[in-house]
């Protein structure tokens, strides 16, 4: 019998004695079921470590079994455990195989129905990357928790810039709006490491996309990686079980000045429906829109009988919930009929009254003029980072009252349309391209700005070195302090919100 068969074949009786010592779940008492909760997963690219802490309802004494898939599928971790005091149990998995990829794994025990299910991500051990952990599947309406952090950077940083991909059709994050910014609530992200800090967050709630800006707080307070943040959202009521992919981009890490791109991260979630709960839900979203909406030609408002349309299926909807009776297919036929019926509601709305016969589009010139006014009305004159130069407004000023000319002139041929919209793009970047930044040749604030600022924390204008940051002292409060890199963050922030 050749080497290799011997290894297979004592692989496998290993495996088998490993099933014969974890036994099935005991039986709980009489109308108790167990439940797995509060598990948290830590994964460490540096000890190449994975461990796992969670509770088992039922508390002390009760065992816990773990298994682990690799991102082919394969059994790569097999386990049990006894729960300690409170019902408090915990796993190491330590890879033999360092894989790239998503990890799979499901924890069960004593009396547990529902295996807790629940993934990770380990990066490979070649190059820097972003990492992502979360659960496997959750119930519609029930909160999601994510981790983000760092693996395979094998130095330390002092900024990171990372952006969240996710569907706003089956998650939502908790957010606020202060001066037209939206960024998320305190209760939807925090910070996992101390003196590195969350400065500021940027959402674009219609495209499923949040900017997250971190940096260290104070000299000698960079990291190398690990968990950093962790995000809290809600998986929206859905009407059957969907898959919704979560995925990192845009990610990068810069310590003084140099910046370090980083691969991406993904993970997959599955959302399980919630029977008659979620055609409540819709039917009493779909009833509010339909209370304040208002037929018209205007803007904004809806085409006739467009109302009455909506009306007829919220009531289907409400025949089919009230009814006791009904059958799943009946609940999910309402739910899929309700939700095409909003959907084409909403989209119905007038958006534009579009120009009148002979008359030229102004739509993209009156666009690109709202955009330049608002960069001019943001714009202030000075030498600080993100301000501008009083030459660089002023000749943006005289484009805008040109093309304004034209916007407002009813003779105005599309000809001269165009002609005004092009010079004005053309004079927008020049004067957007003309920002002050830290860095020589950059012709916008990015995170390496940031992370120059991180490095001359604390300077102050007695330094002898203050030359060379004096820019960045925003407030000119003669002191490189967090108010400093938070207003440069917000920059970056306010910059990435304009992009489409």
């Amino acid at each position: 019998m050749s080497k290799r068969i011997i290894s297979v074949v004592a692989t496998l009786a290993m495996l088998i004695c490993m099933l014969a010592i974890i036994p099935a779940p005991k039986a709980a008492a009489a109308g108790t079921t167990a439940e797995i909760n509060q598990v948290e997963t830590t994964v460490d690219q540096t000890t190449q470590k994975v461990t796992f802490h969670g509770v088992i309802s039922l508390g002390m004494g009760k065992d816990v079994t773990m298994i682990v898939n690799n991102p082919q599928g394969q059994l790569a971790y097999l386990n049990q455990t006894s729960s300690g005091e409170g019902g408090h149990f915990a796993f190491t998995y330590a890879p033999n195989d360092w894989l790239g990829g998503t990890y799979n794994f499901k924890i069960g025990g004593e009396g547990v129905a529902l295996p807790y299910s629940g993934s990770f991500q380990l990066s490979s051990t070649s190059s820097p990357a972003a990492t992502l952990t979360g659960p496997a599947s959750v119930l519609g309406g029930q909160p999601v928790d994510l981790k983000l952090g760092v693996s395979n950077h094998t130095s330390s940083f002092s900024v990171l810039n990372v952006v969240l991909n996710y569907d706003p059709n089956l998650l939502q994050f908790e957010t606020v709006t202060d001066n037209g910014l939206i960024s998320l609530a305190d209760a939807s992200i925090g910070s996992l490491k101390e003196n590195f800090k969350v400065l500021v967050t940027g959402v674009k709630p219609d495209k499923g996309q949040i900017l997250i800006l971190m940096s260290s707080i104070g000299s000698g307070n960079e990291v190398a990686g690990g968990d950093l943040l962790s995000l809290h959202a809600k998986a929206n009521l859905v009407t059957t079980s969907v898959t919704s992919n979560v995925y990192l981009s845009d990610a990068a890490v810069s310590s003084g000045g140099a910046k370090v791109d980083l691969d991406g991260a993904s993970l997959t979630l599955q959302i399980h429906a919630l029977d008659k709960e979620a055609l409540s839900s819709l039917i009493a979203s779909a009833q509010s829109l339909h209370d304040a909406a208002v037929e018209g030609t205007q803007v904004g408002q809806y085409p006739s009988g467009s109302k009455h349309t909506l009306l007829l299926a919220i009531n289907d909807g409400k025949v089919v919930r009230d009814n006791a009776g009904a059958t799943e297919a009946e609940v999910q036929t309402a739910l899929s009929n309700l939700d095409a019926a909003l959907r084409t509601f909403i989209k119905s709305v007038n958006t534009s009254t579009g120009p009148g016969p002979g008359q030229a589009d102004k739509e993209a010139l009156g666009a690109l003029l709202v955009s330049a006014q608002s960069k001019l009305d943001a714009a202030v004159i000075g030498t600080k980072v993100g301000q501008y130069a009083s030459e660089s407004k002023a000749a943006l000023q005289a484009s805008v009252t040109s093309a304004k000319s034209v916007f407002n002139n009813s003779s105005a041929t599309q000809g001269q349309v165009d002609a005004a919209k092009d010079e004005l793009a053309a004079a927008l970047k020049l004067f957007t391209n003309s920002i002050i930044t830290l860095i020589p040749g950059a012709t916008k604030i990015t995170i390496n700005d940031l992370s120059m600022i991180a490095k001359f924390y604390g300077a102050t204008s007695t330094d002898a070195n203050w030359s060379q940051i004096e820019k960045a002292d925003i407030n000119a409060s003669g002191t490189i302090d967090i108010q400093d890199l938070a207003a440069v963050a917000r920059m970056i922030i306010d910059e990435w919100l304009t992009e489409e």
